[in-house]
Parts: C-alpha cells; sequence; structure tokens
C-alpha cells in the first residue's frame, strides 16, 4: 500500500520506531478494516479518536479546557505517555508488517 518510508528512526537503525504504521492503521481504520489497523499499530485508532476529539473542542472553542488539564495533571500524563510510547515501540518491534 505504502512505499515511502518517512521515518527517520527506521532509516537510519532500520527498526520501527513507536508511531510506525500509525498512518497505516488509521487509513485502514477510516474505511473500516479494524483488524488490519490494529496489526499495523494498536494505537492507531486511538490517536484518530483523540485527534477528532480535540478538533470537535477546537471548533466548540474548548481547547484551553484540555490545555489546563493536561498542565495540571501533567506528572500523571506524562509517565503514562511514557508507559504508551514504550510499549508501543516493544510492540512494533515485534511486528513483521512494519519491516
Amino acid at each position: 500500500m505504502f512505499k515511502i518510508r518517512l521515518c527517520i528512526i527506521y532509516n537510519l537503525f532500520k527498526i520501527p520506531c513507536p508511531s510506525c504504521g500509525i498512518t497505516r492503521a488509521g487509513v485502514y481504520a477510516l474505511k473500516g478494516d479494524i483488524n488490519t489497523s490494529l496489526k499495523y499499530n494498536r494505537y492507531g485508532i486511538l490517536i484518530i479518536f483523540l485527534i477528532i476529539v480535540y478538533c470537535v473542542l477546537i471548533v466548540l472553542d474548548k481547547e484551553d479546557k484540555i490545555n489546563k488539564f493536561l498542565f495540571k495533571y501533567k506528572f500523571i500524563v506524562i509517565p503514562i505517555v511514557i508507559v504508551v510510547l514504550i510499549s508501543s515501540w516493544i510492540i512494533n518491534l515485534k511486528n513483521p508488517l512494519l519491516y
């Protein structure tokens, strides 16, 4: 489907980064092929959901509430994001579709 690799980590080290496969996962999820989407990157659907929610909040002029929440709870949010990135990277390192 996609032949161009834009990932700097993959191009330098020939290993997928935590976000490798997100675009393909998103494309398949938007087409309704959830199984293939999850095979490429398990967080693709979550990322699409978060982007949609954030866009809706921007339209409703409420994004400042999300930003305040993230800033207020940054000591909880940052470790969660780090754990998600590390788990995504471990999963991606074992994913043959990304090589």
